[in-house]
């Protein structure tokens, strides 16, 4: 910790800043925001709120543990689930949909319609804040008619992977212009 470092020993607790005073800041805006959590949890409104997962030490475990949750709720086998994806709103048919906030895209943004549309010029912001994502775990979740998968990972350096996202776009064309544009979100910069 005198260097600045990380002591290794305390890596792997959460994706964070290999510097201390960074991590340090993210471990006590998570600690909070967990805190926060809690209380709302205790009064059974934590999962109609608005959440930041970047605010979870490990966001892939919470979409699992939705995952888990669902399939208890509904007796359905783990296996038989497919996460749906809607942007504004939640999928229709969502038994337990959560409004997933502050999340960034990459080389693409949603446009009025929901739908991802490629940017212009290279001189426009690299992120592109996403309006609230609703995510849902179903046996058969509506299908967009056309999607293109997008990878959601931990922050722009693009270390840590947690799953992909299907986000609806116009055509077939710009589904292969998205991939070849590396289009992707992150939970923070």
């Amino acid at each position: 910790m005198i260097s600045g470092e990380v002591p290794s020993h305390w890596d792997g607790y959460f994706h964070g800043s290999p510097r201390i005073l960074p991590w340090l800041q993210s471990l006590l805006r998570r600690a909070t925001t967990i805190v926060e959590w809690r209380k709302m949890a205790v009064n059974r409104e934590l999962l109609k709120s608005d959440l930041s997962i970047s605010s979870f030490f490990r966001p892939q475990t919470f979409l699992h543990a939705l995952r888990q949750e669902t399939a208890h709720s509904l007796h359905e086998p783990l296996v038989s689930l497919k996460l749906a994806i809607s942007v504004s709103s939640p999928p229709e048919g969502a038994p337990l949909p959560v409004s997933l906030e502050g999340l960034l895209l990459q080389g693409a943004f949603i446009d009025q319609s929901d739908m991802m549309q490629p940017i212009e010029t290279s001189d426009e912001p690299a992120l592109f804040p996403m309006p609230k994502v609703y995510v849902a775990w179903m046996s058969k979740p509506p299908a967009a008619k056309t999607s293109v998968a997008v990878p959601l990972y931990t922050n722009t350096t693009k270390e840590k992977f947690i799953m992909d996202f299907l986000l609806p776009c116009t055509s077939e064309v710009a589904v292969k212009a998205f991939i070849l544009a590396g289009v992707s979100i992150f939970l923070e910069p």
